[in-house]
């Protein structure tokens, strides 16, 4: 019964996805991301049969071909773009990502201290729903990506950025709607 839920959330969240990525390297990249974040943690010889391949798939499509880390434990939610496959694309493990989310290439989400993991914080990034990440932008958390905001391409966010706004530079500079 569990495996059948597992399946089910896996194919739900999948059509979401496709729906906006077109790319056939970037569902392909999306299906192996999802299947390593819904059998994460699973008991049961099914599920361990099934993250032993979801982790060969991982290491070769997705770190050796893709060039990009991707934790299982990091959850998006469902309507995630991933344009450009999410070639380069380095996220930590704490990251939590809401739907309909666009993430394009060579984008990092991560933590700016030097601490061993233990000692970081509980969260590196919350990005929200709606939030749009540009070629190569950089968030150094702990930080959070308002509903609707977006980060400009090659930007360093550094700060929290408050719905509907934008940042951009290098470090980010946020711009309000209103400012825009």
């Amino acid at each position: 019964m569990k495996l059948l839920a597992l399946v089910r959330t896996y194919r739900e969240l999948l059509l979401a996805d496709f729906a906006v990525n077109p790319n056939a390297d970037a569902r392909f990249t999306l299906a192996v991301w999802r299947m390593e974040h819904v059998l994460h943690g699973q008991p049961g010889v099914v599920p361990l049969a099934l993250r032993r391949v979801s982790r060969l798939l991982n290491r070769v499509w997705l770190r050796a071909y893709i060039g990009a880390v991707i934790p299982p434990q990091v959850s998006p939610g469902p309507g995630l773009r991933l344009a450009h496959c999410a070639r380069g694309l380095v996220l930590h493990h704490t990251v939590t990502i809401g739907a309909n989310v666009t993430i394009f290439h060579q984008v990092t989400v991560g933590v700016r201290d030097k601490r061993p993991i233990e000692e970081q914080p509980e969260l590196a990034a919350a990005i929200h729903d709606g939030v749009y990440l540009g070629a190569g932008a950089k968030v150094l958390g702990p930080v959070t990506l308002g509903a609707n905001s977006a980060v400009g391409a090659n930007a360093v966010v550094l700060t929290d950025v408050p719905a509907g706004a934008a940042a951009v530079g290098i470090p980010a500079r946020v711009k309000l709607a209103a400012e825009r």
